[in-house]
């Protein structure tokens, strides 16, 4: 796989559908089962679904609002900036690399954050590293303790960086 592999709409469609999956199955009430119902239905029209699932999660969440809605941003704020405006909102039929994105997500809180643990590999300090990209220290910072996440150009700038391949920020277990 190369560096944009990652960033196919069908993977990041795939990743949407896990934190969907995720919100429903983690905050009550817990017996609405809507993503599972919709699940034959995502991959032909993802757009579609995955908007419809959207309403019916958070209006069945009202009850835990602040809860949810602070689950729903921190999930869903790296895939929103990768997706482009146009990939999201193309509903054409998905392929099989939508499931790979869902695998991954389901394993996302399994992982350790992998800026810092291949930074630390390669011997670089985070101001190092920052200006190797062209950002502030205090931008590594904030990606590694996960207050903010980088959008696709940094996440390309840094795999170059740390000499890495885009996906290895996001698969080192801890």
């Amino acid at each position: 796989m190369d560096h944009f592999d990652t960033c196919d709409r069908n993977y990041l469609y795939g990743r949407l559908l896990c934190i969907m999956e995720e919100m429903e199955e983690f905050t009550p009430p817990r017996n609405t089962h809507y993503c599972r119902q919709y699940r034959g239905n995502y991959a032909l029209r993802p757009n579609t679904t995955i908007t419809r699932l959207m309403g019916l999660v958070i209006s069945s969440r009202t009850q835990n609002t602040e809860i949810f809605r602070a689950l729903h941003d921190k999930q869903t704020h790296i895939i929103a900036n990768l997706f482009s405006p146009e990939e999201f909102m193309d509903d054409t039929k998905l392929n099989g690399l939508y499931i790979k994105g869902y695998d991954l997500q389901r394993y996302w809180d399994q992982l350790c954050n992998p800026i810092k643990a291949i930074r630390e590999l390669r011997k670089m300090t985070q101001k190092e590293l920052a200006d190797k990209i062209g950002v502030s220290q205090t931008q590594i910072s904030k990606w590694e303790n996960e207050d903010s996440n980088p959008n696709y150009q940094s996440l390309y700038k840094l795999a170059d960086a740390l000499e890495c391949d885009f996906t290895d920020l996001t698969t080192i277990k801890r």
